[in-house]
């Protein structure tokens, strides 16, 4: 549970053995910051996170060979960027594919919004 669902570090059944990483965390209001990685046969994937108020600042390391996925389906989220860069959003929520390497995940949560749902 911990790493699938609190860092969100998920293996896509169609990519085995962590080709293709889907980093889809469960964000909790009660857990204000999460850190951990994962050993795969391809190397160490790393998420971790830290809520100030309403922005949470979320870092992931994808390791070479592989490509990564994040998919925030939570509502209660106002904008996504990646690197600086806003991640496109629709009725299923924030998502955009990742290259290998270190990236900083920003998000803003709605002004008005005490709970994730």
């Amino acid at each position: 549970l911990f790493f699938y669902g609190i860092l969100g570090i998920n293996p896509d059944i169609d990519f085995p053995g962590f080709k293709k990483i889907i980093f889809q965390p469960y964000l909790l209001n009660q857990l204000t910051s999460a850190a951990g990685q994962y050993e795969s046969s391809y190397g160490q994937i790393k998420s971790a996170y830290n809520w100030n108020k309403d922005t949470c600042r979320w870092t992931i390391e994808i390791p070479v060979n592989t490509v990564g996925e994040i998919r925030l389906t939570q509502s209660g989220f106002e904008t996504v960027e990646i690197d600086g860069s806003e991640i496109r959003h629709d009725d299923n929520g924030f998502h955009c594919k990742v290259s290998p390497g270190k990236h900083t995940v920003t998000i803003i949560r709605k002004e008005n919004k005490k709970s994730l749902q």
